[in-house]
């Protein structure tokens, strides 16, 4: 059985990633979880263009997270996760305007990030999460052709649990969803 937690990797100019990560793994493995979903961020830089900023971690600064996991015994998944600030909406409710544009810039950012889990024999790395508006689009299978050339571990998609509800399935044909998101609260 999994146990694990998310940690969001948000990286700063200076920061000690190798002390961190291992403060992070520590504290990860005292709560007895025995696996760790790494999400790093990226951000909007226009409509259909996507971008590192300095709290995105470098592939290899994430690599150090990973390591870290590793080293601690840790079953590993990484995911990217937009963050939502660059958006001034939710992800969720969100649709780049034009897909080939937003498509082509997150395949050209993913890349070296889906490399670095091969490298380091990451089992899952997340294709995305939470795109609910365009989970489905037809472009998430050349995203994931591209991403199987350099990464040959399970890709997955991080649906929202409401999503997840009526079936959907998304980041295309070869990604396994899984649910992100807490399912809503039942009264009792």
């Amino acid at each position: 059985m999994q146990l694990g937690i998310d940690i969001d990797a948000y990286t700063y100019p200076g920061q000690d990633i190798p002390s961190a990560a291992a403060a992070d793994m520590a504290y990860v493995t005292s709560l007895h979880a025995n696996s760790v979903m790494i999400s790093f961020p990226f951000f909007a830089a226009g409509p259909s263009t996507v971008t590192a900023r300095k709290s995105t971690p470098t592939p290899a600064a994430l690599g150090e997270i990973v390591t870290a996991a590793q080293r601690a015994h840790l079953f590993v998944s990484v995911r990217p996760l937009l963050d939502e600030s660059s958006l001034g909406k939710s992800r969720v409710v969100w649709t780049p305007p034009d897909l080939r544009a937003w498509f082509a810039s997150y395949r050209k950012f993913l890349l070296p990030y889906a490399a670095m889990a091969q490298r380091l024999h990451v089992p899952e790395f997340a294709v995305g999460a939470e795109l609910s508006q365009f989970e489905t689009a037809p472009r998430w299978n050349g995203l994931d052709r591209a991403l199987g050339r350099v990464y040959h571990g399970k890709l997955m998609f991080a649906l929202n649990w409401n999503v997840a509800m009526r079936g959907a399935h998304g980041g295309g044909r070869t990604a396994v969803d899984t649910v992100d998101a807490y399912a809503p609260r039942q009264e009792t």
